[in-house]
């Protein structure tokens, strides 16, 4: 008879990922909730969206990672160096392309019910060891967790409060749907 010691890696995986979305969620929770939205685990076409704020701020799509290892970025891209293998030096792209992605078929649903032009900013929260500590480019944030409050709540107003309003009744129907 053999016993296992540990679930397969796939159940660790979702674990690990799940334990990244739970730090993610308790660090928005800590945003002023008379100026923020905060809907997690939203429905959408390609399984979910993570976190989705919304405030006069504008909106924001985040996606976390707990990646095991160091992350930095290169040339705009992710790589991702493993606590067991310090030699391996893997880039991430996907983890950028699949925030935009998100970021953008939300902001196509909020228009669509809205008649809104907006912007939905890409947000990739890390909770890898990460020394640049925020990244930002002309489409896509990543940011560690640990920093994520003081990044988001320093945005500056970009919407009206009617806008904001609607939007938000927007993303409430799509995270209750």
């Amino acid at each position: 008879m053999v016993l296992r010691d540990s679930p397969p890696a796939y159940v660790e995986n979702w674990q690990v990922g799940a334990e990244g979305e739970r730090k993610t969620a308790k660090a928005l929770a800590r945003l002023d909730r008379s100026r923020w939205l905060v809907v997690h685990d939203v429905p959408c076409a390609r399984g979910n969206y993570d976190h989705v704020g919304v405030s006069r701020a504008g909106v924001f799509l985040l996606e976390t990672k707990n990646l095991q290892g160091t992350v930095e970025i290169r040339d705009g891209v992710p790589r991702l160096r493993r606590r067991l293998d310090p030699q391996a030096d893997n880039p991430c792209p996907w983890v950028r392309s699949n925030a935009l992605a998100s970021a953008a078929a939300l902001k196509a649903e909020i228009q669509q019910m809205t008649g809104h032009p907006l912007w939905v900013q890409a947000v990739v929260v890390l909770w890898s060891d990460f020394k640049e500590g925020v990244y930002e480019d002309e489409r896509c944030v990543v940011v560690h967790g640990s920093r994520l409050r003081d990044w988001i709540s320093g945005r500056s107003d970009e919407l009206d409060e009617k806008a904001a309003g609607e939007i938000a009744a927007a993303v409430r129907v799509i995270a209750n749907r």
